[in-house]
């Protein structure tokens, strides 16, 4: 739910600000065409979600050949900021461009080049700059933005927020049962939760103070001010209640807690020993030194596993939860494979119908017996 709630919201923000782009250039010309509109927007995200894997790409593969924090920081700096230039030179969309490149510096440049230190000092400095930026757009439209007139205006402003909500509820109604059929169905009650995550904040804001001077531009900053007050104050601070209500969070258990605990712990000796091995392969540290290092690890391993399938056995919650990962796992596992033998031949794309079928068939029978409630709609 996570993952999903926060990859609309990127993609989301992005779209929005092409969609945004084209509508004011066909406001200030007067010209209008739907098949244009449509064809601009097709181009113009992809265009710009191709530029920014590539740079993307590029320097993942330079910070792999780059052991310091401060020089890989620089690069994702320049990489952000070098992404949005090139492609608003290129006539493509600078913010999808800077999403592609993120994704793909954040996901295979990570895996290939960072080290560990480097992942906690990247994050750290980027979730700094994202709250630096968030601050300055608020602070920037607070000295914009008459609050007594907010105030004469909150009549308008709560039917737009209204609207916002209402246009969202139907978007998502019809998109996501789209989305269901693609991997797995999605409940009512995670419906609801992307529904009513859909916050505003900084990019409708930086767009409303970007819009060329005109007779509307001080209401609709007002606007804007007001709907996202709204947003964050009504459906921010209501989402932990609405997630409890919908039994989507919960207080877990004391041993629930204790397995996790060790099984993040066995994650990160997991972490350590792999770093270990991916040192002597570097040959920056030799056998003796790895087999010092790497026997507690391996020690705390063993230790942890034993106690985690102890815990499983006594626990019939946690097996359940383990019992479900792994099911999913295997699920994703077999869906993968028989994409791999079609793309080699070795089945026609009928049988991969036929057979994906199967799968999405024995997927939802999983959801229901998860969820008695879980909105499933199989394919027909």
């Amino acid at each position: 739910l996570s993952i999903l709630v926060e990859g609309e919201s990127l993609f989301n923000d992005g779209a929005a600000v092409v969609v945004f782009k084209i509508l004011l250039a066909l406001a200030i010309t007067g010209k209008f065409s739907l098949t244009s509109a449509f064809f601009s927007f097709l181009l113009v995200s992809v265009g710009g979600l191709l530029l920014g894997a590539l740079l993307g790409y590029v320097i993942s593969k330079l910070t792999a050949m780059i052991d310091d924090h401060l020089i890989e920081i620089t690069l994702s700096t320049i990489l952000a900021y070098g992404s949005y230039i090139a492609a608003e030179h290129l006539g493509v969309s600078g913010v999808m461009a800077v999403i592609a490149a993120g994704l793909i510096y954040g996901n295979y440049g990570k895996e290939i080049g960072m080290s560990p230190n480097t992942q906690v000092m990247m994050a750290a400095f980027w979730e700094y700059a994202g709250f630096l930026m968030n601050s300055l757009v608020f602070l920037l439209i607070g000295t914009q933005v008459d609050l007594r007139q907010m105030a004469h205006n909150w009549r308008e402003i709560l039917a737009a927020f209204v609207c916002v909500v209402l246009a969202r509820l139907l978007v998502m109604l019809i998109l996501v049962p789209l989305a269901g059929k693609i991997d797995r169905p999605i409940s009512a009650a995670w419906q609801t939760v992307i529904v009513w995550a859909g916050l505003r904040g900084s990019i409708s804001m930086a767009l409303a103070i970007g819009l060329p001077a005109s007779e509307y531009k001080d209401q609709i900053l007002l606007m804007t001010f007001g709907v996202v007050i709204l947003s964050l104050f009504l459906q921010g601070l209501t989402m932990p209640k609405l997630l409890r209500g919908l039994k989507i969070i919960g207080q877990e258990s004391d041993e629930v807690t204790n397995y996790e605990i060790k099984l993040g712990q066995m994650l990160m000796h997991q972490r350590c020993l792999k770093e270990l091995r991916r040192m002597k392969a570097r040959l920056s540290i030799s056998v003796d030194v790895f087999d010092e290092l790497a026997a507690p690890h391996e020690e705390a391993m063993l230790r942890l596993q034993e106690e985690v399938k102890e815990l499983g056995t006594k626990q019939i919650s946690i097996r359940q939860e383990q019992v479900r990962d792994a099911r999913k796992n295997l699920m994703t596992a077999q869906l993968a494979t028989l994409r791999e033998a079609y793309e080699r031949g070795l089945i026609s794309d009928a049988v991969l119908e036929i057979l994906t079928k199967e799968l999405a068939e024995e997927q939802i029978k999983m959801a229901r017996e998860e969820d008695p409630d879980h909105d499933a709609h199989p394919e027909e």
